[in-house]
């Protein structure tokens, strides 16, 4: 059996430990972007003569694991070009989720069968600019940020960040609308969960709806997990 290469190893131990935020029919795959990729797919390369050079690398990053994500539920490789509002434009019966930094690139995905939202968000561990927490936390957030160790709030602020992305992922798959910060509220119930409370109606989601997620630390990130059942 050939060895794993260290980049393929670290990879697959991250794809581990993200697998642990889901049930087990979610594929989750990922991609390094500062390693070369695969060749897109033709549908998929006209969309790269627009993009800058780092946005191209992740975004071709982005594909292969979406491509591996997929591939992990049984689908042929196809193409998966980017569609008006921006989000991968998705084979039919599939739900998925994507999310990268510089330096690691994820996707998750399952049939939609099983699943009718996902959402994942991955950000760098490090402190939220104090300047965006009223923009980005609620004020029950930022009571409960002033009760944690001083040291510890920039980067609790970021975790509230994080998972608010998920959130707002996994309620566009459903709605297709685009929500800001103050629409969920975060509570963590332990140290690996938590739950956005919607906090304005929007489709067939009502005021005090909870989406549940999952999270971890991974690689210098923090990484935040959403899920919708069917």
């Amino acid at each position: 059996m050939p060895l794993q290469s260290p980049v393929t190893k670290c990879l697959s131990d991250l794809e581990t430990r993200i697998c642990a935020l889901f049930p087990r029919s979610v594929s989750v795959a990922a991609t390094d972007p500062t390693q070369p990729r695969p060749a897109a797919f033709p549908q998929e390369a006209a969309h790269l003569p627009q993009m800058r050079e780092a946005r191209r690398h992740e975004f071709l990053a982005g594909r292969a694991a979406l491509h591996r994500a997929i591939a992990g539920l049984g689908w042929a490789p196809q193409p998966i070009p980017i569609r008006a509002d921006r989000a991968p434009d998705l084979p039919v019966g599939i739900c998925a989720s994507l999310s990268h930094s510089r330096t690691l690139c994820v996707a998750v995905a399952d049939r939609l069968e099983t699943t009718v939202g996902l959402g994942l968000d991955l950000e760098p561990a490090t402190p939220l600019d104090r300047g965006l927490w009223p923009t980005v936390c609620t004020r029950a957030e930022r009571g409960w940020l002033a009760a944690q160790p001083e040291a510890e709030r920039g980067v609790l602020a970021k975790q509230i960040f994080c998972a608010k992305e998920a959130a707002y992922k996994c309620q566009y798959a459903l709605t297709g609308v685009l929500l800001d910060f103050d629409a969920f509220e975060i509570t963590f119930a332990d140290g690996k969960r938590f739950f956005a409370t919607i906090r304005q109606p929007v489709a067939s989601f009502t005021v005090g709806d909870r989406i549940h997620g999952r999270m971890d630390r991974v690689a210098g990130h923090i990484v935040t997990a959403t899920r919708i059942p069917a």
